[in-house]
């Protein structure tokens, strides 16, 4: 296509919109179709805590009868206060629009981070897949929260950025590991800030409504039935790994040694390329899922960055094509490995073989990962 020739000069002539990008708009219309016409039983607990707030006040907002505990800060009620002004049926629609908007914005983000084709982020969400269709089922905050992840990556005003982070580890405590890592590989001014921002959102609920907040959601963390004590069997996690072999190693003990020898491991690693404070904040991502003692199967959505560089390490001239294509393979063999655990098949290398190859093969990957030229811009 031509560019047109004017009397105000040469005007760029518009580019057809390539196949793979009408192919993730269609993603993300059939995914918004999905979750609005699904039961979204994870966005009912947000809506129906948001409710209760409205008309009971805080002492319900913990207590929802026959739901899954609502297990986030007091804070984050405030966020789905909007949705919970309409009927469920029209919020829960509204979620899944918001839902199919951000997949769109991932892929744009994700695009312009890694320097990629929309080609090679739509390669990124199939490998995803698995994990898409669960997050469709649940309707729950894990596609926003790799929205966040790459948000943060990709944006330069550090208040709004920081501002992000604090509320992603207000919504999954376990993402405290930033903080972690960030105070280990020397990025001070980072921990100051997201401990800034962390302590005033906590400081405006006491201010405004004091403790009774703090009390209910305490006392729902030490629930026997809240979430954290639902089976791990198909995790495929180091707490997974764990659980399935209990009655042989233990379990918390064994998971919390584990956490802190693979992070060890980790930094080992990842130490000469910690000044790139974009690139440890996306590969603390892949910790967090290996580490965290909740990973689910949606969770591993927030692969998709990983997946990305890996399909852009194709390209780079100090990748050899099987450091990516090793890296590619464990993806899909780890996202699809609880379908194997549920139904009984290849038990003894996902009992104990799987997780293990698959973090060892991330941390050989994570080296050369942070090579790529886009994760070693720093924000200015």
């Amino acid at each position: 296509m031509h560019d047109k020739q004017t009397s105000q000069g040469v005007v760029p002539a518009k580019r057809p919109v390539d196949s793979a990008t009408l192919a993730i708009g269609a993603l993300a219309v059939l995914c918004a179709i999905a979750l609005g016409m699904g039961a979204a039983v994870d966005f009912n607990v947000y809506y129906t805590a948001a409710l209760h707030f409205r008309n009971q006040g805080w002492g319900a907002v913990y207590d929802l009868h026959g739901l899954t505990p609502y297990k986030y800060h007091p804070i984050t009620v405030f966020v789905f206060l909007p949705w919970s002004l309409f009927s469920f049926t029209v919020a829960k629609w509204l979620w899944a629009i918001f839902n199919g908007w951000l997949i769109w914005d991932i892929h744009l983000r994700a695009k312009r981070y890694f320097n990629v084709s929309a080609a090679v982020v739509l390669v990124g969400f199939g490998f995803c897949v698995h994990a898409l269709t669960w997050q469709l089922k649940f309707g729950n905050v894990t596609l926003w929260m790799l929205w966040a992840v790459l948000f943060v990556a990709t944006e330069r005003r550090v208040w709004l950025r920081e501002c992000m982070t604090s509320f992603l580890i207000l919504v999954k405590a376990t993402w405290l590991l930033w903080l972690g890592v960030f105070l280990v590989t020397g990025h001070w001014r980072r921990v100051f800030h997201l401990t800034l921002w962390l302590c005033g959102f906590t400081f405006l609920v006491w201010i405004c409504f004091g403790l009774a907040p703090f009390e209910s959601w305490w006392a729902t963390l030490g629930d026997p039935t809240h979430a954290h004590n639902y089976p791990k069997n198909d995790n495929q996690s180091l707490f997974g790994l764990t659980y399935r072999n209990k009655s042989v190693v233990g379990d918390v003990w064994t998971w919390m040694i584990g956490c802190w020898v693979f992070a060890a491991l980790f930094l080992w690693k990842t130490w000469p390329y910690r000044r790139q404070e974009s690139a440890v904040f996306l590969a603390t991502a892949v910790l967090w899922l290996w580490c965290g003692p909740m990973s689910w199967i949606h969770h591993q959505l927030l692969l998709l960055p990983i997946i990305v560089g890996c399909l852009r390490g194709l390209e780079w001239n100090h990748w050899t094509k099987d450091h990516a294509l090793l890296g590619l393979v464990w993806i899909a063999l780890n996202g699809t490995g609880e379908l194997f655990l549920q139904r009984g098949g290849f038990t003894w290398a996902h009992q104990a073989g799987m997780p293990l190859i698959g973090f060892a093969t991330l941390i050989w990957l994570l080296p050369r990962f942070y090579r790529c030229p886009q994760l070693s811009l720093e924000h200015k």
